[in-house]
């Protein structure tokens, strides 16, 4: 599904106004693949979850 009229892209991130504006927010931008992000979100998830079971933490 596709949405209606044309719909601007997102700024890259490679733009160096739009890296320092996220650098100021505390955050790096790292370029790389798809695949390579789904890695990482991957292996995040993996220790989290790891950590969260470690501790015993539990909602509310």
């Amino acid at each position: 599904m596709r949405p209606p009229g044309r719909v601007p892209r997102p700024p890259r991130l490679t733009a160096s106004d739009v890296r320092e504006r996220i650098a100021t927010q505390g955050f790096d931008v790292v370029a790389g693949a798809p695949e390579q992000f789904a890695a990482f979100q991957r292996g995040e998830i993996a220790r989290r979850t790891k950590l969260v079971k470690q501790k015993g933490v539990t909602p509310g």
